[in-house]
């Protein structure tokens, strides 16, 4: 056991100095724990890690060896052979040391790596295998067990075909899919149905990608796929909900449309198309301007509004194909995606025609029961003028029997043209009355045109003005004569002024004073030019309770019979018409206040259609 010779590797590598020859080989490596047990042991090669000591050997036998540096260790293989001599007697050994360092560390990490796949595979959520060109499966993980309920163990030498389900759709599907794989190399997201131990079938999405070895030979495949079996459930209910919601849309009675946020129209649906009698896919790609009055784009403002609450509801004209005009309400809403943005709009759009029969009719009515509520009146105001008349005709009667024509004086002549005059005037009277009468029970017309305020005003106060007196009511008024024209109707408008002065008599059981003002806003502050018109009354005033429901229809505080509780209402209806506003402030037994506002505009539309457009 004593050295005989070494290299000067083994120097290097041991960290040995040249006085160990002839020292026992147990001595000099007793530093090195366990190479001399390698060395005396029967296998005639081993690996060993071989630290690296900043000292000698030497410091070791005296006791001054430091403990070795383990990052810079370095693994070696040892080989043993014997020595023979010329009788074939064992007569020594040579052993041989080969630093194997980096061959270890390349080992190390394709364990690792080899471990990490190994990981990958099975733990994927993905159904994994590795066939041969049969399609024999060579390679399974747990989940393409699961998939097909076998063990994992026992799907190894079955073949893939054991699985697949056909049937004459995916028989021919099966054959482009192979055809596919070996033009391409591989298949990625293909779904199919496989079937599992029991029979039953499974919706998987497959991707498969041939193997070659070094010579580029195919050699077989590697299969992953996954259950798409929720993902398939969760389709089937948004394409159900999809089919229900194109169902609702199409069924509507009234008229839907989808546009992207550009308003170029991509949905229309069957109602909307005979509405506006475009039919079949005339509509599609049009922009949904095409539905104005007048051929232009929405305006600024009515975007702006829509983009800031994401939905409007208005009434509009729609303009057809043919040209017609029709009315409608429409409610626009955004579309937006999951992160907020805008997609585009949908519109609804509702054919209110017979709405706007009946909202005539009770706009009718209510100028009757006003007729109603001053019929004494007016027939007293008719009455006085044709007592007048009868007088005066009895007069020239009487002077022509009792002088006959012959006898008539110059100055009978002149009395009775004084009469004539009188009757004249009394009679133009009864006309302005019975005409007043006509204009407002008669059924208006929704046009609108320039309308003075304060005459409208004196035309209701001359109306109304004979029953006020009968019930003791003062009318005072204030009228202000640099009010500019406005655009309205004033029909309308004289039955709403009509409406506040009976609202006020009623309310004035004893008498009392109503006071009608008029008043211009020049807008001067900043705000929108306006005409203000204020009827006051020093009634009983309406209860704190009532204040926000007297605009509604048929709300009233009057006995059976006392009303219809429809005047408000369709005065705050025609306000609105006229893009204007009605307010109130009462307090009880201190007297009502009505103030109505309506933009001051000389620039009047005539149109009804085109009004309704701007």
């Amino acid at each position: 056991g004593n050295i005989l010779r070494t290299n000067y590797s083994v120097q290097k590598f041991f960290n040995l100095s040249k006085d160990i020859f002839n020292k026992n080989i147990s001595e000099v490596f007793a530093c090195y724990p366990g190479f001399n047990e390698g060395l005396n042991g029967d296998e005639a090669e081993f690996d060993y890690m071989l630290p690296n000591y900043s000292g000698s050997p030497q410091d070791d036998l005296k006791g001054n060896l430091q403990s070795p540096e383990k990052e810079k260790s370095r693994a070696v293989n040892v080989t043993k052979a014997k020595i023979l001599d010329e009788d074939g007697k064992i007569c020594g050994s040579l052993i041989t040391v080969r630093d194997i360092t980096e061959r270890k560390m390349f080992e190390n990490k394709l364990r690792e790596a080899n471990e990490f796949l190994e990981d990958l595979f099975e733990t994927s959520p993905d159904g994994i295998l590795v066939v041969d060109l049969e399609g024999k499966i060579l390679k399974a993980n747990g989940a393409a067990a699961k998939i097909y309920d076998f063990e994992k163990e026992k799907l190894i030498g079955k073949n893939t075909n054991d699985f697949r389900w056909e049937d004459g759709k995916t028989t021919q599907r099966s054959k482009e899919f192979m055809q596919k794989i070996y033009e391409d190399g591989k298949v990625i997201n293909y779904e199919t149905l496989c079937r599992k131990r029991n029979g039953e079938t499974v919706p998987i999405e497959l991707s498969s990608t041939l193997l070659k070895d070094r010579g580029g030979k195919f050699i077989g495949g590697l299969m992953i796929f996954r259950d798409i079996s929720e993902r398939k459930k969760l389709e089937e209910e948004v394409r159900g909900k999809k089919e229900f919601l194109e169902k609702i849309i199409e069924t509507s009675v009234d008229g839907i449309i989808i546009t992207h946020k550009g308003g170029v129209i991509t949905h229309a649906n069957e109602s909307i198309k005979r509405l506006s009698e475009y039919y079949g896919e005339e509509l599609i790609g049009k922009h949904i301007s095409i539905f104005k009055a007048e051929e232009k784009a929405v305006s600024e403002e009515f975007l702006n509004k829509l983009f800031e609450n994401g939905h409007i509801l208005s009434e509009d004209v729609l303009k057809t194909k043919n040209g017609n005009f029709i009315p409608i309400e429409w409610s626009i809403s955004l579309l937006k995606d999951e992160k907020g943005n805008r997609t585009g709009s949908m519109a609804i759009m509702r054919d209110i025609r017979k709405r706007k029969e009946l909202e005539s009719q009770v706009l009718q009515s209510s100028k009757l029961a006003a007729i109603g509520e001053l019929a004494a009146g007016i027939a007293h105001e008719l009455n006085n003028p044709l007592t007048g008349i009868l007088g005066y005709s009895q007069l020239i009667n009487d002077k022509i029997e009792k002088r006959r024509i012959e006898n008539i004086t110059h100055e009978d002549i002149s009395k009775i043209a004084d009469y004539h005059k009188y009757i004249e005037k009394e009679s133009l009277r009864c006309k302005m009355i019975v005409h007043n009468l006509l204009k407002f029970s008669r059924t208006s017309k929704m046009e609108f045109g320039p309308v003075d305020i304060n005459s409208v005003l004196e035309e209701t106060t001359t109306f109304t003005k004979h029953q006020l007196d009968i019930n003791k009511i003062q009318l005072v008024k204030e009228l202000d004569e640099n009010i500019p024209k406005i655009s309205g109707n004033s029909s309308q408008l004289q039955q709403v002024f009509t409406n506040m002065i009976i609202n006020a008599q009623k309310a004035m059981p004893n008498g009392g004073t109503i006071k009608v003002c008029s008043k211009y806003l020049n807008g001067s502050s900043g705000n929108e030019e306006m005409v203000e018109i204020e009827f006051s009354d020093t009634g009983c005033g309406i209860h704190p309770d009532h204040l926000d429901k007297g605009f509604d229809p048929f709300f009233t505080t009057r006995k059976v019979g006392e009303g219809t509780g429809l005047g408000l209402s369709v005065s705050h209806g025609i306000i609105k018409d006229h893009h204007g506003e009605i307010k109130v402030k009462s307090m009880l037994n201190q007297g009502t206040v009505f103030t109505i506002l309506l933009p001051a505009n000389e620039a009047c539309n005539t149109n009804p259609a085109k009004r309704a457009a701007a």
